[in-house]
């Protein structure tokens, strides 16, 4: 039985025939359908050609293994997520009832039912709950995931400033809420594409800037796995080495991720901190203290050593005479 043709269906706000993969909802809304990894993802969009564009753009992030599916982002209120970072990442009780000011129960639920209390490694999980109890109560809770902007994040800020917490206090908790993000991102993109690069560079990227080398090199390593020619994970892979004072296997790096980006000029400036010949290639010691030092000569001070020594001095000669 041959295939049945249907005709084109037309705009009503142009009187053009829609593209394919978009149909007409109502004035200034068009939804764009693409299917991505087995997985239907729609947007709604103020015209047919906007309609359009995002479905070739979302095909082209689809081959180039970068596309992220934000219909969930779209759905989920910054409320249930951070409730689900409690059940989920923190093992928090599923029986527990979280309680606004006015001691009612919480309107926000996990993204996914959790039935049983889950088990943690993680240290002080307990005082980031009571951490994002707190945080639930904030009007910044109701706002959906893929509406949240800085400015949302900016306001949440001032009102905690003028509640009168400290400013360490409130570092923490804005660090909290990214996190909680940064986490349901990954889970999403593991789960939706466990081969896309995008999800195993920010998550390698985001425990480079922790401390975590270990786990950071071995995402970093699966995205450029991924994704052969694609420059990002092996820039950071880079820095990464680089860090860690192995500037033989850094450099292989920089110059690996040349081959795909020879005009991405941080990548070219990294390279010429790593290469032998640089006078500014910092090595850090061993010992794990955090201190940079110069790879002249471990016998020779380097002047900066010399100067801050010579200030030493002068204060010292100066506190004796007092």
């Amino acid at each position: 039985m041959g295939r049945i043709r249907r005709e084109p269906v037309v705009d009503p706000a142009t009187g053009k025939a829609l593209p394919d993969g978009v149909s007409y909802r109502g004035p200034g809304q068009y939804l764009a359908r693409k299917l991505v990894n087995d997985r239907r993802v729609v947007k709604t969009l103020e015209s047919a050609k906007k309609a359009s564009d995002w479905i070739k753009a979302v095909e082209v992030d689809s081959k180039r293994g970068v596309f992220v599916d934000t219909t969930e982002a779209q759905r989920v209120k910054l409320g249930s997520l951070l409730r689900s970072y409690q059940l989920e990442m923190l093992a928090d009780n599923p029986a527990r009832v979280v309680l606004d000011d006015d001691k009612r129960p919480t309107p926000y639920r996990p993204m996914r039912p959790v039935d049983e209390q889950m088990t943690t490694e993680l240290l002080g999980a307990r005082e980031e709950i009571t951490f994002i109890d707190v945080i639930l109560r904030d009007d910044v809770c109701a706002i959906r995931m893929a509406a949240l902007t800085g400015a949302d994040m900016a306001q949440f800020r001032n009102r905690m400033k003028k509640t009168g917490y400290a400013p360490s206090t409130i570092v923490r908790r804005l660090n909290l809420v990214a996190r909680a993000g940064a986490e349901r991102v990954w889970v999403e993109g593991f789960r939706v594409g466990p081969d896309l690069p995008f999800v195993y560079l920010h998550r390698g990227l985001s425990e480079l800037n922790r401390g975590d080398l270990k786990a950071a090199e071995a995402d970093l390593a699966a995205a450029s796995a991924n994704a052969p020619h694609f420059a990002d994970p092996l820039k950071a892979w880079g820095d990464l080495l680089a860090r860690a004072g192995r500037w033989k296997e850094a450099l292989t790096k920089y110059d690996e991720a040349l081959k795909y980006a020879p005009a991405w000029a941080a990548l070219q400036q990294a390279r010429d901190g790593a290469a032998p010949t640089s006078v500014e290639r910092p090595t850090r010691a061993l010992s794990g203290s955090g201190n940079w030092s110069s790879p002249q000569s471990a016998s020779r001070p380097s002047a900066s050593f010399k100067r801050h020594w010579r200030v030493a001095r002068e204060r010292t000669s100066q506190f004796k005479s007092l």
